[in-house]
C-alpha cells in the first residue's frame, strides 16, 4: 500500500467488522471482549508496519503513523 497519500493521524478508535486495517510508524492497541463481556488489551509492538483483520467485538486504537482500513 503507498501511505504517501493517507493523512497523518493523532489518534482514532476502528470498531471491528472484519475488515482489514494496514498501518505505517503507528503504535496500536487492541481492545476485544470475551464473551462475559470482560475487556482484554493487547499493546502490538511500537510502531511496527503491519496489518490485521480486525474481528468484531474488537476496537483497535491508533495512535500516530498512517492507517488504511479496506474489507
Amino acid at each position: 500500500i503507498d501511505f504517501t497519500h493517507i493523512k497523518d493521524n493523532v489518534a482514532t478508535v476502528v470498531t471491528g467488522r472484519g475488515q482489514t486495517v494496514e498501518w505505517r510508524d503507528s503504535s496500536v492497541t487492541v481492545f476485544e471482549k470475551d464473551k462475559e463481556g470482560k475487556e482484554k488489551r493487547t499493546r502490538l509492538p511500537h510502531n511496527e508496519n503491519r496489518g490485521i483483520i480486525v474481528k468484531e467485538g474488537w476496537e483497535l486504537y491508533i495512535a500516530k503513523g498512517k492507517f488504511v482500513e479496506f474489507d
